[in-house]
């Protein structure tokens, strides 16, 4: 941000993060993060979560403690969602959040994504044919 404010004398209200290592990105999504804040000049960044119905557990110290306490005698696709960020996907946040506090702010508005194949996140050869056969398989382009 500090080259692009000294050099160009550019300073964006808004910007907009991508994970290069998040290939299948959904435009419509993006395009919901980036109007949250255009719509609204309270909200500090907009970003993709997903919902998860798996069990977490943290370890601290030696002794493990579940993190999704509600409900823990159902079964998991019956329990309240955890949402994963994936602002690899897509964070729209103001520029004084990154300047002047944290990348989001206090303020923030979710947008919750659905899908499963969005899931996928290159870091390994393994990722990486994973991916491959998304896109043969399903006819799927990244970034569709």
């Amino acid at each position: 941000m500090n080259e692009l404010e000294k050099k160009e004398r550019y300073y964006p209200d808004i910007i907009v993060y991508f994970q290069i290592t998040d290939i299948f990105r959904n435009l419509k999504l993006i395009n919901i993060c980036i109007n949250n804040l255009l719509k609204n000049n309270k909200i500090d960044s907009s970003f993709v979560v997903t919902p998860v119905h798996k069990n977490f557990w943290k370890k601290q110290s030696k002794k493990f403690t579940r993190l999704n306490t509600s409900k823990i005698y159902l079964p998991r696709q019956k329990k309240p969602a955890i949402f994963r960020e994936d602002t690899g996907l897509c964070l729209a946040t103001r520029n004084k959040c990154i300047t002047y506090s944290s990348r989001l702010g206090k303020k923030i508005k979710y947008v919750i994504n659905n899908s499963k194949i969005d899931m996928v996140d290159i870091h390994t050869i393994y990722d990486l044919k994973i991916a491959e056969k998304i896109i043969q398989e399903f006819k799927i382009k990244p970034n569709f």
